[in-house]
């Protein structure tokens, strides 16, 4: 399935969530070179907004290994 990067989604591809207090602590966002920029961007406003109180994210461009 072909997706258009502007149909991307709002969620992180994985979220690690602390199961006692349900915080997150983590997000990774997986993608390919086409979509780096777009889910870096997504990656830093999940950072940024403090009602996810989200404390690391990482993201893995699957064609480059980066």
């Amino acid at each position: 399935m072909i997706v258009n990067e502007d149909q991307a989604s709002a969620t992180p591809d994985l979220i690690l969530v602390d199961p006692e207090t349900e915080f997150i602590h983590v997000i990774i966002e997986v993608c390919k070179t086409t979509g780096l920029r777009s889910d870096i961007q997504k990656a830093i406003k999940l950072l940024d907004n403090d009602l996810y109180d989200i404390k690391e994210g990482f993201i893995l461009d699957y064609k480059t290994g980066k």
